[in-house]
């Protein structure tokens, strides 16, 4: 008997069972969402969108198909970010019954939704994606047999609304703080109309009105309105639903006029400031028309998505396949979530992005419909910077520029707060900030009664000064990856400017000319007898040598000047001893006392990065890491990529290990991360998410790149990150070796280098 043949079986069988991770999936396509059943309502809802224009979709067991519509720029009178409305597809005899065999398909690679029901021989294919050239949605449908197809608008905003008190106590939930002694009557947002078009169904949402001179009067600004634009007056956005063979059977539904094998149901929407609804309706006509038809509209969507997934990526995969697969998906849902959402003219809402659904299936509590979202409408800077910071090394340029936009464009209100609030000359950006760029109205405060104009009444923002820091360094670093000096002239400089100067004319100095930042807090966690907080020291340490390091030429040498001398006159680093221990502490000096769950102590790790595994103080950090007392893996909490920046390889996989398991139990797609803090899906926690294992797998410090700097050994990974100086890294690490030479393509100047900790250390040229 030749026992060779047997042997060598044997010995696949335990290299197989050894390393299960040799058979784990490697492409896109693996890790689609595929349901074989529909939901029971929309908490079965499955995110698509361009960017700008976005959807939530599910299949009833009835067999229909419903979705919500929304954009980023749909502001009611209140400033609340609304759906455009909802819609249900019926098909005649109808495809997806509840006796078909039914697939429902989240096509990653190709950035459709497909639907498909099969009964015998007979098969129905649905299709459904937004032009990424145009706000433009798109149901292909291709059957083996003829059917009927209804498409009907099912509105809820049907009356003007009066958001009730407990729909906005404190702020917490959908819309403005409320005190019961304010007149609201300004405040209400206006019922849904339906125009007369022979051949659609098109409705719309106007504000007539606005909160805009009510926020100005409360403020004490009303002066100063012609510095600011109101965004919201006038303000109209809705949909035209129609679509060849169709025909109008009613103000809300249009129907096929016979049985069609094939059909294209478009959806144009449109948003607007005009002057009456005659000129949004020809914007919404212009829109439509300019917008490729249904074929050439899919093909250019399966380009633009095949360009996304080829710019940047990450594959994992660990001993138990469980994992390795989570992570990945976790990975690429959530960088789905964020480019669907991420490319209008707003920046994404921490609180649910544009992906939201009836708040009943986050918290059965919440009775509100599907325009709900706890924290509402307007801007925290601490969660809306952290779905942006992973766009770096994924290459996702363009998506962080509404983000520069909307704060770049309210540079007048923050010089008015500075002005008018602070004493002071320059910007200051509010930690909270309406869509005005002025403080939410329930944070300055309803009730004025004893208090001075510019006395802040929320204790959480009232001095809360590192969000400018923060918004000067992420700029710095999309400068330093794309090497855009046009940004650094037009946007990064202007705005840089007017921090620092903030910055420079608000705080004393002591004897010696040291900046003296008083009164000040650390985040929202300490408040009281807080001198040189680690946050604002930390971006001050930051920011100011990459200022003065910029192209020649790129900024005035005034404030040139301004930034040499304030670089002389910076306070050090706070730092204290525990147990024995040198620590980065809060601030130089504060009141212990504690009223969040923050870590500022760790803010030179990140987002400052003046601290890593590289840096002499590394183990000051790592020291400061290991004894901080709030630790978590959910939400804003920030564990994760602070642990990578040190180094912390076990304690940086055990946080993104959970982070992956964060999906909300009622939702079905599984990056309804949260709510956490804030709401479902919660965004900040799906950009943490990104933001781990991004500096897990790949760092830059100095004119250096470090390969797998916090990634464990055991585990595999194939890789394509951005770095610093216009570079891109690739890889493939796996069972302990490279499989490939890792490469560094661009990025002159740079070096790449294997981080400590694995055996290949010397430098790749």
């Amino acid at each position: 008997m030749n026992i060779r043949p047997i042997v060598f079986y044997l010995f696949l069988l335990t290299l197989i069972l050894t390393f299960p991770c040799l058979s784990q999936a490697q492409t896109i396509g693996d890790y689609d969402v595929v349901w074989r059943s529909p939901s029971s309502d929309a908490s079965g809802a499955m995110p698509l969108g361009n960017g700008e224009l976005g959807i939530n979709l599910w299949v009833e067991p009835s067999g229909d198909l419903l979705f919500y519509l929304s954009r980023t720029d749909s502001w009611s009178e209140t400033g609340r970010l609304l759906k455009l409305g909802k819609v249900r597809v019926s098909l005649s005899p109808n495809p997806f019954a509840a006796d078909s065999a039914f697939t429902q398909r989240l096509n990653l690679q190709q950035g459709t939704i497909e639907i498909t029901g099969e009964q015998g021989k007979e098969r129905t294919k649905l299709t459904v994606f937004a032009d990424p050239g145009a706000p433009v949605l798109h149901l292909l449908c291709t059957s083996s047999r003829p059917v009927n197809v209804t498409a009907t608008s099912e509105p809820w905003r049907t009356a003007p609304y009066d958001i009730p008190k407990e729909d906005s106590l404190l702020g917490i939930n959908s819309a403005w703080p409320r005190t019961g002694t304010y007149d609201y009557t300004q405040a209400v947002e206006s019922a849904d109309q339906t125009l007369s078009d022979p051949d659609a169904v098109v409705w719309y949402h106007r504000n007539e009105h606005s909160t805009y001179p009510l926020t100005l009067d409360l403020m004490e600004l009303h002066s100063l309105a012609s510095r600011f634009d109101d965004p919201l007056l006038h303000r109209t956005f809705g949909v035209r639903m129609s679509g060849a063979g169709f025909v109008k059977r009613s103000p809300l539904e249009i129907a096929t006029v016979r049985p069609v094998k094939h059909f294209d149901l478009r959806l144009a929407t449109c948003t607007a400031q005009t002057p009456d609804i005659a000129t949004w309706e020809q914007q919404l006509r212009a829109t439509e028309r300019s917008a490729a038809n249904g074929r050439k509209a899919l093909a250019a969507n399966r380009q633009w998505w095949k360009n996304f997934w080829d710019k940047s990526f990450i594959f994992v995969e660990t001993p138990d396949i469980d994992t390795g697969f989570r992570i990945t998906q976790s990975y690429l849902l959530q960088s789905w979530m964020s480019v669907c959402g991420g490319r209008g003219a707003y920046p994404i809402k921490f609180n649910g992005g544009i992906f939201t659904v009836d708040p009943v299936f986050t918290d059965t509590k919440i009775r509100a419909n599907a325009d709900h979202r706890n924290w509402g409408g307007d801007y925290w800077w601490q969660n809306t910077r952290l779905m942006y910071y992973p766009m770096l090394a994924s290459g996702d340029f363009e998506m962080m520029l509404p983000l520069f936009r909307f704060y770049q464009d309210r540079l007048a209100s923050f010089r008015t707060i500075a002005n008018e609030y602070m004493d002071a000359e320059g910007a200051v950006i509010p930690e909270t900030s309406s869509i005005f760029g002025l403080y939410r109205p329930g944070d300055y405060g309803w009730d004025r009664t004893g208090r001075q104009k510019g006395d802040i009444r929320n204790m959480y923002v009232r001095h809360a000064w590192n969000g400018s820091l923060e918004l000067v360094s992420m700029m710095l670093d999309y400068y330093d990856y794309t090497g855009d000096t046009a940004f650094v002239r037009t946007r990064l400089v202007p705005v840089a400017t007017e921090v620092l100067r903030y910055f420079d004319t608000k705080f004393p100095k002591d004897a010696d000319g040291t900046i003296r930042i008083t009164p000040t807090q650390a985040l929202e966690t300490y408040w009281y007898d807080m001198v040189n907080d680690l946050p604002c020291v930390a971006g001050l340490h930051a920011v100011l040598p990459r200022l003065l390091a910029l192209p020649h030429g790129t900024a005035a040498l005034p404030e040139q000047a301004r930034w040499n001398r304030m670089q002389r006159q910076l306070p050090p680093m706070p730092v204290e001893i525990r147990d024995g221990q040198k620590r980065f502490a809060p601030a130089e000096q504060y009141d212990p006392k504690k009223n969040n769950t923050e870590v500022p102590e760790l803010y030179g790790v990140f987002p400052f990065d003046l601290c890593n595994f590289t840096t002499p103080d590394a183990q000051i950090g790592i020291d400061t890491y290991n004894a901080r007392t709030e630790r978590g893996f959910y939400g804003w909490r920030q564990d994760g990529q602070m642990a990578a920046l040190l180094g912390l390889t076990e304690q940086a996989a055990e946080c993104l290990a959970h982070k992956t398991e964060n999906s909300h139990p009622n939702h079905r797609f599984p990056a309804y991360w949260g709510p956490n803090f804030d709401w479902t899906p919660d965004q900040n926690h799906g950009g943490n998410l990104l933001t781990t294992l991004q500096t897990m797998v790949l760092q830059s410090h100095g004119n250096s790149v470090y390969l797998l700097p916090a990634f464990p050994k055991r585990w595999n990974v194939r890789f394509r990150l951005h770095t610093r100086g216009r570079g891109i890294a690739e890889g493939s690490y796996r069972n302990g070796k490279w499989e490939t030479e890792p490469a560094l393509k661009g990025a002159s100047g740079y070096t790449l280098k294997s981080a400590p900790g694995f055996e290949r250390a010397r430098e790749i040229e």
